[in-house]
């Protein structure tokens, strides 16, 4: 199986670089690095036999917003795999959290330990959403909670919230990357219920909390059914936001009975708290 690098090349430094994160992500990119020289972004993904189509839309895009060149090549899937470790070092999040690389060690530690094998799905607590969303966890999650992680990725959310001590059940809409969710809730010894789908499956239990680390667009197209799966006083912690998408984010989550009722930045982007 061979991967394909996407690349796109600015004149100058992004201001904002969520918002050139998020064309990435709308076309199905979500693991993204930076670059300095040129400036600019890159990502990943899986070789599929419409790859033509998907980089030439994606191109286009990142050429609309002002990219200098976007470029695509082939990599083979040991080079890929070579080519994350580089980035992916043992990171510690919140108070109560240390995720580590399967191929890192880390030494005696009080915290509790995610560790992940990012495989072909996003999510390896580098990126700022997710360590936004894994630090809100650890505030609203009480032991016993059901947790409903919406777009679960590698599982990093998912697992942190089971060690915090909730009955989880998760949804991810890409099967390889439920598949290495799988394999890390395996690895980090919890049990949750993962489902292949994009929306909350109505065998899902009513949720205390969820999580939904996704893009503005699909957040505001899953606020309705979000709702629809949580507790009366639940609590819906959205990242994945960039600044320009909060009111639309915000007035989708209002229309479905949600407050706000804390918000976090970094890096560019907003984690919301909302509470019905």
């Amino acid at each position: 199986m061979n991967w394909i690098s996407v690349r796109a090349e600015m004149s100058d430094p992004v201001e904002d670089p969520s918002a050139l994160h998020e064309i990435f992500a709308l076309h199905g990119l979500e693991a993204t690095v930076e670059h300095d020289d040129p400036p600019g972004m890159s990502a990943y993904f899986c070789e599929e036999p419409d790859s033509n189509t998907k980089i030439a839309r994606l191109g286009e895009a990142l050429l609309d917003f002002g990219a200098t060149r976007v470029s695509a090549e082939v990599v083979p899937e040991e080079d890929w795999s070579d080519s994350w470790k580089q980035f992916f070092k043992p990171r510690e999040i919140g108070s109560k959290f240390i995720i580590k690389p399967t191929w890192e060690e880390v030494g005696a530690t009080d915290r509790m330990i995610i560790e992940l094998d990012p495989g072909q799905a996003f999510g390896t607590g580098e990126h700022a959403t997710t360590q936004l969303c894994l630090a809100m966890l650890e505030e609203a999650v009480e032991v016993g909670d059901v947790v409903i992680d919406v777009g679960c990725g590698s599982g990093i959310l998912s697992i942190g919230a089971a060690k915090l001590g909730a009955e989880v059940h998760a949804t991810e809409i890409d099967a390889p990357a439920a598949t290495v969710a799988v394999e890390n809730v395996r690895r980090n010894g919890v049990g949750m219920e993962i489902a292949v789908a994009e929306s909350i499956p109505s065998t899902f239990p009513l949720a205390d909390v969820v999580v939904s680390n996704i893009v503005s667009a699909t957040l505001i197209r899953l606020a309705a059914n979000i709702a629809e799966h949580m507790l009366a006083d639940g609590v819906w912690i959205a990242s994945g936001i960039i600044p320009a998408n909060l009111p639309d984010v915000i007035a989708a989550a209002e229309a479905q009975g949600f407050k706000e009722a804390a918000r976090r930045e970094d890096g560019g982007w907003v984690c919301m708290v909302f509470r019905r």
